[in-house]
């Protein structure tokens, strides 16, 4: 058992939430009151699991999904036989397949995130109305707030200390479909224009008519001390990551093509402000 410490880098104001709500909220709520009854601070538990005292703290407040290696040594930490269990609960709840669960790890730990967008505004860029809207179709209330939650916790990395730098192509129909509303449109736009002010985050829309036609989404993840990651979108299994350096090399090659097409930062921003003053 690594050393203990007093809880000198804990949350100063810990998130509060019923652990009953889903198999999530449980392991946070498990790991918090494991580690406080041994009297171990974030760091420590980070430590002992290979990552930084910050992740702890992501899972311990429900903005990260914990991954099979950290529930496999909260197990062999506290000497329990649960973490791993519930890991895999919350993949069975969120329906999280290895797919989509790798895309959120990779895009976590990612230097350079470069997305291209022909359909919706993406994930990391929803404000929680749009993504409910996007996300009720079919779905049962329970479990639309469980995806709502993890698609929401998401964007912690927009916030931290550190963030990716984001390159984004959205093509214009995307901008222009009412998902949720007006007044959820409205608020979707504005949310696009304050994250395109960020210095680590450029959008650039490809027009209509533009000669750009590659159909699905697809994500390229760019790493300072590891080769690129290319993930690709699909309609049933939420997808899959790319390896082979050539194939993302590939990918690379499509959105620098559709980047070619796009317009400018600025024309980008007059753009967006026209569809969002219209309204």
């Amino acid at each position: 058992m690594p050393p203990q410490r007093k809880d000198q880098d804990d949350d100063q104001d810990p998130r509060d939430f019923d652990p009953r709500s889903s198999n999530f909220a449980l392991f946070a709520h498990k790991l918090r009151t494991y580690r406080k009854r041994e009297g171990m601070s974030q760091t420590d538990v980070g430590t002992f699991c290979n990552v930084s005292h910050k992740t702890i703290s992501a899972i311990e407040n429900l903005y990260r999904i914990p991954n099979d290696d950290v529930a496999k040594k909260l197990d062999q930490l506290f000497g329990v036989d649960i973490f791993e269990d519930l890991y895999w609960l919350i993949l069975r709840d969120a329906e999280l397949i290895p797919g989509l669960l790798s895309y959120t790890q990779e895009e976590a730990r990612a230097d350079i995130i470069r997305i291209f967008a022909p359909a919706y505004i993406p994930g990391i860029f929803q404000t929680e109305a749009y993504a409910r809207a996007m996300l009720r179709a079919g779905e049962r209330d329970d479990r639309l707030e469980q995806m709502l939650e993890i698609r929401m916790a998401r964007q912690v990395i927009l916030d931290r200390e550190d963030p990716p730098h984001l390159i984004v192509l959205i093509r214009e129909a995307a901008l222009r479909e009412p998902v949720g509303g007006r007044e959820v449109h409205a608020e979707q736009l504005d949310r696009l224009l304050e994250l395109a002010a960020r210095p680590n985050i450029t959008i650039q829309v490809i027009p209509s008519g533009a000669r750009v036609y590659v159909m699905g989404e697809f994500t390229i993840f760019s790493y300072d001390d590891a080769a690129d990651l290319g993930h690709v979108e699909a309609a049933v299994d939420q997808g899959h990551i790319v390896e082979p350096p050539p194939l993302v090399l590939r990918l690379a090659l499509k959105f620098d093509q559709a980047r070619g097409e796009a317009l400018t930062v600025v024309e980008t921003e007059e753009l967006i402000r026209s569809i969002r003053e219209a309204l």
